[in-house]
């Protein structure tokens, strides 16, 4: 493969397989990701740039043709190898990739597969250096488009150095690619303002959706509007739940917890405060928001008058459907279901001791 020649000396008489090499070389780049020492030599990096075309070529991709998102560019160039042929979120473009490594990675190498999946795992960090080695693979393969969406998918809880990286391939991002209105809500994003107006996440693209709502979310941040956070924040989990992951929850329930209301929308949050992707990445937050919590807000919200589940159900239904289906299965998870059942009262009539039953046990 290409750029990890230097983990194997060739020159010292050892033979390794094409099959045996991917995967050490794939095991090594994913294990040193966020090492600065971590270093990939301009001189391995050049020949990917003549593979790539040649091989988009023979599977008979386009080089320059471009989808309406840029989710399903990875299927554009390489969709000759049977990966994910319907990209609508990101973890779709995780399943390509995976299908990609499966079948394809002693031929495409283990160098974009292994960048794509750090890019969609929220919990990996970049130094700089690694930065401009993971744009030079992606603009050999003919992905910038992807490695732009991939860049605003991860602004939201960036640190300094990706963020450096952002604001230098900013130019690059806005291409005129995107409406003049979602450009300037990218611009906002990377320089921390707000001047950017509001579009509503219509019915457009992926791409154009999630810049959309995350203006709203960065916006809200920005101004402190917890309602419009909220709501922000459900549109983003009706969009793509996967993307939950890359918002920054630390800032996200300091303005929550200055505005304490209970409703169906707020509860909805304080679940997805408590899930382990949120609490892994921000320990205090799943401390402060655990089930607990969230037993609380759903307590809060029981009609004292009506059956205690089906009032909580009738009220998950004013939330779009992949919320409500999320917070209907969180509630119906047997630890939550038996502490709310037994912090609610008794209904009327009910019998104070139930009849002896003779159990047959023969």
């Amino acid at each position: 493969m290409f750029i990890f020649t230097e983990i194997v000396d060739f020159h010292s008489g050892a033979r390794v397989s094409d099959d045996d090499y991917s995967i050490i070389a794939e095991s090594y780049i994913y294990s040193r990701i966020g090492d600065p020492e971590f270093r990939i030599s301009d001189e391995v990096l050049l020949p990917i740039l003549n593979f790539s075309r040649s091989l988009v070529e023979a599977g008979h991709g386009n080089f320059y043709d471009y989808s309406p998102s840029a989710l399903n560019d990875l299927v554009m160039r390489l969709g000759a190898f049977k990966i994910e042929e319907n990209v609508k979120s990101i973890q779709d473009l995780i399943k390509s990739a995976l299908l990609l490594k499966r079948g394809s990675l002693h031929i495409v190498g283990p160098d974009l597969i292994t960048f794509i999946l750090a890019l969609c795992d929220p919990t990996t960090k970049f130094t700089s250096h690694q930065l401009r080695s993971i744009e030079f693979v992606f603009e050999c393969w003919g992905l910038s488009r992807l490695l732009n969406l991939l860049t605003v998918v991860r602004l939201p809880s960036a640190d300094n150095e990706f963020r450096a990286f952002a604001q230098a391939r900013l130019s690059r991002i806005l291409d005129g690619t995107f409406p003049r209105s979602h450009e300037n809500m990218v611009r906002s994003m990377l320089l921390n303002d707000v001047d950017a107006r509001h579009v509503k996440p219509r019915s457009e693209t992926y791409d154009r959706k999630l810049i959309a709502i995350y203006y709203h979310i960065h916006c809200a941040i920005t101004k402190r509007n917890s309602r419009l956070l909220t709501d922000s924040i459900i549109d983003l989990f009706e969009l793509d739940e996967y993307l939950i992951g890359f918002l920054n929850w630390d800032k996200i329930y300091s303005i929550l917890d200055e505005h304490p209301n209970v409703n169906v929308r707020s509860t909805f949050l304080t679940m997805l405060m408590g899930l382990e992707e949120v609490r892994a990445l921000y320990p205090d937050v799943g401390i402060a928001m655990g089930k607990g919590a969230f037993i609380a807000d759903l307590t809060g919200l029981i009609n004292r008058k009506a059956a205690p589940i089906g009032s909580l159900l009738t009220k998950f239904k004013s939330l779009p459907a992949s919320a409500a289906e999320t917070l209907t299965a969180a509630l119906l998870e047997r630890p939550i279901i038996e502490r709310l059942a037994s912090s609610v009262p008794n209904p009327r009539r009910w019998p104070s001791e139930l009849p002896p039953v003779e159990l047959d046990t023969r």
